[in-house]
């Protein structure tokens, strides 16, 4: 479903009850697959993992399960930059080793993608655990999507706190009103026949679907939180016909950074 990012597809899914396995490399196939009634991510949703990586990765296992992170390295070969991105994907915690010790273990490789035969002896250094939220950033930019939690979730009381609405007392608000909203960007587009205006869907922790509107002049003055920020707060007027709300957008923040109070004028 092209038009839609994968993480819009998977929260809906999970709306629905339908049960979300993380992508893991002793279980995935290439495609999603269907095990026990519940959907498992693929293989071709790690970024930058193509056909030929898939496959090797998929043989090898068949052969016997990968042993930890040297075993699937000497054995499939992957360049590192690709085991990197199956890590931040949770690809590999079947293992049971938190992803940054797994990491700081890849860098101590001698990771040639033809030589792979030294392995720097585990000198017991332990890094400390990534962070929910970093866990959950990583999974974003190298799956498109987040199995677990919603992203929004850790914000909900905060939000609360501070009269952020979600979609569903978003419904109560009349035409003209100025509200805010906050959300997880999932799609930005600026049709060539638009005259510039910019058309934001944002979703909160209901995984509902919020549309922001912005001009042109006021999409010069938010563009770079607009096209660099996962997470919106957003400030703006309520736009009602019949039962379809839109927010004509006057001014954006990332909501980390709202959260110290940059919510700018």
């Amino acid at each position: 479903m092209g038009f839609w990012a994968p993480s819009v597809i998977v929260s809906e899914a999970k709306r629905l009850g339908i049960h979300i396995l993380p992508v893991d490399v002793q279980c995935s196939r290439g495609k999603c697959t269907v095990e026990a009634g519940a959907i498992r991510i693929g293989l071709s949703y790690v970024k930058g993992l193509g056909e030929a990586s898939m496959e090797r990765v998929e043989e090898e296992r068949d052969r016997r399960p990968f042993k930890d992170l040297h075993d699937f390295c000497r054995r499939t070969r992957l360049p590192r930059r690709l085991v990197e991105n199956l890590i931040l994907a949770g690809a590999m915690d079947g293992w049971g080793v938190e992803r940054r010790q797994l990491l700081w273990q890849l860098a101590r490789l001698r990771y040639e993608a033809e030589e792979l035969d030294l392995v720097i002896p585990d000198d017991g250094f332990s890094l400390p655990p990534m962070s929910h939220v970093e866990t959950l950033t990583y999974e974003q930019s190298v799956l498109g999507m987040t199995v677990g939690e919603h992203p929004m979730e850790r914000y909900r009381d905060w939000l609360d706190a501070h009269g952020v609405l979600d979609s569903a007392a978003l419904a109560a608000y009349e035409h003209g009103q100025i509200v805010r909203v906050a959300g997880m960007n999932v799609m930005h587009q600026a049709p060539p026949t638009a005259k510039g205006y910019h058309f934001i869907t944002i979703q909160d922790y209901r995984s509902e679907m919020i549309n922001i509107i912005v001009r042109p002049k006021v999409y010069e003055k938010w563009r770079g939180v607009l096209r660099s920020s996962r997470l919106l707060i957003v400030e703006g007027e309520v736009q009602r016909k019949d039962d379809v709300v839109n927010i004509l957008l006057h001014r954006a923040a990332s909501l980390p950074n709202a959260l110290i109070g940059s919510v700018a004028g």
